[in-house]
């Protein structure tokens, strides 16, 4: 069966979400209604604030909502008893000595932007004002809660959408665009390099690792807060990471081509070893995007053997002394960076298998690692 491109997977994303505001919506309507709430408009605002792409957004979206607004509603209760207290009633008065500080914590700290909002209105809705400072600033908090909690359980209930996919996903986009990067790299040990496709890469990269990251910390809440078992999130972002390192340092091998001593030799090796990982990376992000086991590494392992054939044999041969300091470390460099690549696709092996199988066990134990092609003499 075909899988569903990512278009539509992104298409039926924003379907479910627009699905679960719509709903919480609803919900926070009738719920204040029933509650008897002065400000219904309010507890239906925050459930649409609140509902984020997944459960865990919306746990973060939730917690800074409640802690701005209860922030905001006690400053404007101490600055409103206060002021009635030495005889003073302007509203004015209480913004002058209020919103300043509120809005430059608003500047320092972005998550907390609605406390400033939420010290406005108490100062300055007049039904509100007419209730008192304490009650208005209950009626607020009671309007928060209640769209936040329709919020969560909505998310949870209908339609759910767990960090983990995203975070998959955003992985799946990493992998792609390292794929596309190693068919590039060749090109400048040919003499052909390419550096706009290049820096199109590595911006790619950057990009999808960012996403994966920011699901990561979403992925996290969820565990925090037992939504659920899985795996924690946090490695494969750091294993993603390392091969973009490691995919660096190759590059810097590939800068140009080597002496026409070394070059025949080794331009062929280096090349199938490109093109075996590359395959390797989109082979993986299929798995990833599919929650699939990660392909194995046979190809890979045989052509790191084959490379370090073509370089030991250089070294045998006595080509390697002709060399160059700089031809000379990138050379051997080029063994090193493939070296440490190999540890760090053993790693996202594991990785992958972790997350192929939280949907099903929150985990799994990691599979035995296979010895490193390049570590025999």
């Amino acid at each position: 069966m075909a899988r569903p491109s990512r278009a539509k997977i992104g298409n039926r994303a924003q379907v479910h979400l627009a699905v679960q505001i719509v709903t919480a919506c609803f919900i926070s309507y009738a719920g204040g209604i029933a509650l008897g709430l002065e400000q219904t408009q309010w507890a239906v605002l925050t459930s649409i604030i609140v509902l984020q792409a997944s459960v865990g957004a919306s746990i973060k979206a939730m917690i800074d909502r409640f802690v701005g607004s209860l922030g905001g509603a006690i400053v404007g209760v101490a600055i409103s008893v206060g002021l009635h207290h030495f005889g003073f009633t302007s509203p004015g008065l209480a913004l002058v000595l209020g919103l300043p500080p509120l809005i430059l914590l608003a500047a320092v700290k972005p998550a907390y932007r609605v406390t400033p909002i939420t010290f406005i209105i108490l100062i300055l809705t007049p039904n509100l004002q007419e209730m008192g400072p304490v009650a208005s600033a209950y009626e607020r908090m009671l309007e928060i809660v209640a769209g936040s909690v329709v919020a969560l359980a909505v998310s949870l209930a209908v339609l759910p959408a767990r960090a983990h996919d995203a975070l998959a996903r955003s992985v799946s986009d990493a992998l792609s665009a390292m794929a596309g990067l190693m068919t590039v790299l060749p090109g400048g040990m040919r003499g052909e390099p390419d550096p706009v496709a290049i820096d199109a890469a590595h911006r790619k990269i950057r990009l999808a690792i960012g996403k994966a990251e920011a699901a990561a910390e979403e992925a996290l809440r969820e565990r925090a807060t037992h939504l659920t078992n899985a795996v924690d999130p946090l490695p494969v972002c750091r294993t993603l990471r390392r091969l973009r390192h490691d995919i660096a340092i190759l590059g810097r091998t590939m800068l140009a081509p080597l002496p026409d001593s070394v070059q025949p030799a080794v331009l062929s090796p280096v090349e199938d070893v490109c093109g075996t990982i590359s395959a390797f990376f989109t082979a993986s992000a299929a798995a990833f995007a599919a929650r699939r086991l990660s392909p194995d590494l046979a190809a890979v392992d045989a052509s790191f053997v084959a490379q370090a054939a073509a370089v030991k044999a250089i070294r045998e041969r006595g080509l390697a002394r002709s060399l160059a300091d700089d031809d000379l470390a990138r050379l051997f460099g080029l063994g090193f960076a493939l070296e440490q690549m190999h540890r760090d696709l053993q790693d996202l092996m594991e990785r992958c298998e972790e997350l192929a199988r939280i949907s099903e066990h929150g985990g799994g134990s990691a599979p035995a690692e296979p010895p490193n092609p390049l570590s025999s003499p």
